[in-house]
């Protein structure tokens, strides 16, 4: 019995999904895709039975034709919602949408941020039972003080303010945001004179601290890593180096942590960040429980990938692509397979399970 057919006899699991992406600038749907190919391909369908269409199967930013978007809100009512997914709240800039830049010029939001009254109806939403999990950027900004609050409450975590990311090269030509270039040197009063690989920490004041491999942090930078208590429930990868943006976040007393960051820094390196108010590992993975309803937050952009295969219906398709001999350091894809697939699967159980 080949691949295809075994995925094609495997039991579905219908599940209410309802998906929240503000930050969708072009048709890659690259925030949320990730996420729906996922669902697709562990056989998660709609109530209906129907997969999950990237172009239409979530509220936020949708863009249209000759740059015109439309906005689709969250439903009204989220009674019998069985998952609520927030993908990304950060939202779409005028110069990124209309004129293609992507190296962080500062202009003026189209669409974003997670408003007051949406916190409200998801925190209203979990307290009725409805599954949740949050992902980095869901309350960091452009969201306000008062949505945060709501949002924070709800998942069981406390932002520091400070969010960061490694660069495979920080040199001002490369990917490093414009604005954040300009920052530093208003802020050390000096030119930006990093290249090679580095992490960027910009707090929500303004602040911004940069390590460079050259004497602060090694090559393998920012690693994930499963909690012990938790490594033979998750069978996700500890150790790997992770390459997109994530928050800085506490856990207060009701939530537990799943998995870390670990900044693997020198002596140096560590006197910056600990100056600065950042410790050198914090949580990557957080569960609370709300009575006997699940609520998770990734404080990472987990299920951003570039090039989501083109079918989902292969069984066994996930253990082919971790076998592929692609550098964790410098391949976004490792992480997604090693880890961000097998903690939904996981995760995805737990909430099916409830029904």
């Amino acid at each position: 019995m080949g691949p295809h057919l075994i995925w094609r006899q495997s039991d579905a699991r219908p599940l209410s999904v309802v998906i929240l992406d503000k930050t969708v600038p072009d048709p890659s749907y690259r925030e949320h895709k990730g996420l729906m190919w996922v669902l697709n391909h562990l056989k998660v369908v709609k109530p209906d039975g129907s997969d999950f269409a990237y172009d239409r199967d979530y509220a936020g930013f949708h863009p249209l034709p000759e740059k015109k978007f439309r906005v689709q809100s969250l439903p009204d009512s989220l009674e019998g919602v069985d998952l609520l997914y927030i993908a990304d709240t950060y939202g779409v800039y005028a110069s990124e949408y209309y004129l293609g830049d992507t190296r962080g010029k500062f202009s003026s939001l189209l669409y974003g941020g997670l408003e007051v009254k949406e916190a409200g109806q998801i925190q209203d939403a979990v307290r009725k039972g409805t599954a949740l999990i949050a992902e980095f950027n869901s309350f960091a900004t452009p969201t306000g003080a008062e949505a945060r609050r709501i949002l924070s409450e709800t998942l069981g975590v406390e932002w520091s303010g400070w969010v960061g990311r490694i660069f495979d090269n920080l040199h001002r030509s490369g990917e490093v945001p414009l604005w954040a270039v300009q920052g530093y040197e208003r802020q050390y009063g000096e030119p930006w004179n990093f290249s090679g690989p580095g992490l960027l920490f910009v707090h929500d004041d303004g602040r911004l601290v940069v390590l460079s491999t050259r004497n602060d942090i090694s090559r393998d930078g920012v690693t994930f890593e499963i909690e012990k208590s938790n490594s033979g429930a998750i069978d996700a990868k500890s150790g790997l180096p992770y390459l997109y943006w994530f928050d800085v976040v506490r856990v207060p007393p009701g939530a537990s942590v799943l998995a870390r960051y670990q900044l693997n820094v020198s002596e140096v390196g560590k006197e910056k960040i600990l100056k600065a108010g950042i410790p050198d590992s914090f949580p990557a993975v957080m569960r609370k429980m709300e009575g006997q309803v699940p609520v998770f937050y990734f404080a990472g952009d987990f299920a951003d990938i570039q090039g989501a295969p083109f079918t989902w219906k292969i069984w066994g398709l996930e253990f082919f692509y971790r076998l592929l001999p692609m550098n964790p350091r410098v391949k976004p894809e490792v992480f997604f397979w090693n880890v961000y697939l097998p903690l939904m699967e996981h995760l995805l159980s737990q909430i099916s399970d409830r029904k």
